[in-house]
């Protein structure tokens, strides 16, 4: 996708409902605070928002989740800080996105880790103590392994990063689970 194609792309996901937006998603989920993703001590405040997906309630079941986020407090203007923190955070969110379809039929983790993860930064200008929109899809889930690809969006439509990742997902279950 150029760059040129990216800020439509992503204005029609907000149109369609699919992202919402950082105020409108705060004011939406400021009750939810204290309970998904905001203890102090994370590095980043993220807001996911298809809870639904997330938790494996949605009717719709997809392997793709949105999160915006940014790094706590305000960081210096050294710019591979900021790439360092946006690929470590990165990591930590993509398995999630391959898993939360499973929830619904009983699906519980006893492990969950990366493989392998790659980041591809498009633009050099990253200020993660700003809000990001991290789009993640999985493209497969079988035999224990997932792959899940992601992009990290500015507000002003702007791609700045891609990542992918191979992840290992193993059950608590005897039974043998479809992931």
């Amino acid at each position: 996708m150029s760059q040129r194609d990216a800020v439509p792309y992503m204005k029609s996901l907000v149109e369609k409902g699919e992202v919402t937006p950082p105020p409108a998603m705060l004011q939406r989920l400021q009750w939810y605070d204290s309970k998904v993703y905001s203890d102090d001590q994370d590095l980043f405040e993220m807001r996911c928002t298809n809870l639904g997906n997330y938790y494996g309630f949605a009717s719709d079941q997809k392997p793709e989740l949105y999160f915006w986020m940014r790094a706590r407090g305000d960081l210096s203007n050294d710019e591979r800080l900021h790439r360092w923190l946006l690929a470590y955070n990165s990591d930590s969110l993509l398995v999630s996105t391959a898993v939360s379809p499973h929830y619904s039929s009983g699906f519980t983790s006893s492990m969950l880790f990366s493989l392998d993860h790659c980041v591809w930064f498009h633009k050099s200008e990253v200020n993660a103590d700003d809000w990001l929109l991290f789009e993640c899809k999985s493209r497969i889930a079988s035999g224990s392994r997932a792959t899940i690809e992601g992009r990290i969006w500015r507000r002003d439509g702007v791609l700045i990063a891609s990542c992918q990742q191979e992840a290992l997902v193993r059950s608590k279950s005897d039974e043998p689970s479809k992931l």
